[in-house]
């Protein structure tokens, strides 16, 4: 609102603010943002964040969950893969709406795209890596073994080749096309 004369009125809905810097909001029970919209994250924000996840993956039940996961289905697998994503949901579901973003897949998403500010913090990408080791994203898939019936000695076709070095992590930056200065970086395992 804004003062005419000596009374409150409205601001007309294509009115532009101009170089107002101070408004008075009526009406407004909260100023958290509408549903949908990603919160902004501040550094302190996204390393909280860090760590109220970091608290809940540690917490030793969902740990025994995530073990009798790997145990029950062959990692890489994608019934390992989905089970997998909904035991981090039962943590993310929780802690995200503490930090303004749905609990939610969607938020999880969100999520991911405002930790893209803070890729180059090392104090972040330290939390992210003990993350990682946390959910056991740092373990290997298994490599489907093949079965075989013949107990002899494997002809050259069949001798088993040196490993080819792990190809590297896919990264995937998408910047802003107006302020280029703003990016979200994105890493896959190959």
């Amino acid at each position: 609102v804004r003062r005419a004369g000596g009374a409150l009125t409205s601001f007309r809905d294509a009115e532009k603010l101009g170089t107002r810097r101070s408004l008075l909001l009526v009406g407004v029970d909260d100023l958290k943002p509408a549903p949908g919209v990603a919160a902004a994250l501040t550094r302190d924000g996204a390393l909280g964040l860090q760590t109220a996840l970091r608290e809940g993956f540690s917490d030793e039940d969902f740990q025994r969950k995530l073990l009798e996961l790997e145990s029950t289905h062959r990692r890489g697998a994608r019934q390992f893969i989905a089970e997998r994503q909904k035991l981090f949901l039962s943590v993310q579901s929780v802690v995200l709406p503490k930090f303004g973003f749905e609990g939610s897949a969607k938020g999880v998403m969100q999520m991911m795209g405002a930790f893209g500010a803070f890729g180059d913090d090392e104090e972040f990408q330290r939390n992210g890596l003990l993350l990682n080791h946390i959910l056991r994203l740092d373990v290997p898939d298994e490599q489907p073994q093949a079965v075989g019936t013949q107990e002899s000695t494997p002809t050259e076709a069949e001798a088993p080749k040196p490993e080819e070095p792990a190809a590297p992590d896919i990264q995937v930056t998408v910047k802003n096309a107006v302020r280029e200065e703003e990016q979200v970086r994105v890493s896959m395992p190959a």
